[in-house]
């Protein structure tokens, strides 16, 4: 029969030995629960980079229809600015060939 004291070591010795398993078991939960969340951060990670790229390429297509209106509104405005020169010109023509029609009456009334 062991004693008291002996009794007394092998109780401590097993309360030790539970307590480390059970912290052992907690610890390997806790791990398990890390690895858990690592993972759902990554998966959350590549969502976050492939909207960053969804948006990035929206913003970029958006960009170049914005460019491609720009460029047929000056397309147009050129167009327009070149329709009214012309206009211009050609209506400056009429009035010089009328009023040298005018002149030369004139002229020859005078004579």
């Amino acid at each position: 029969p062991a004693s008291p004291a002996v009794r007394a070591d092998n109780m401590e010795m097993e309360m030790i030995r539970v307590r480390a398993e059970a912290a052992e078991r907690e610890q390997i939960k806790l791990y398990d629960q890390l690895q858990m969340h690592q993972d759902e951060f990554q998966q959350l990670q590549a969502r976050v980079q492939s909207q960053q790229e969804r948006y990035l390429l929206e913003c970029a297509e958006k960009d170049a229809e914005k460019q491609k209106l720009q460029d047929s509104i000056d397309s147009i405005k050129a167009d327009w600015d070149l329709d009214k020169r012309r206009m211009q010109n050609s209506h400056k023509q009429e009035l010089r060939e009328k009023e040298n029609t005018l002149h030369g009456v004139y002229m020859r009334r005078v004579e």
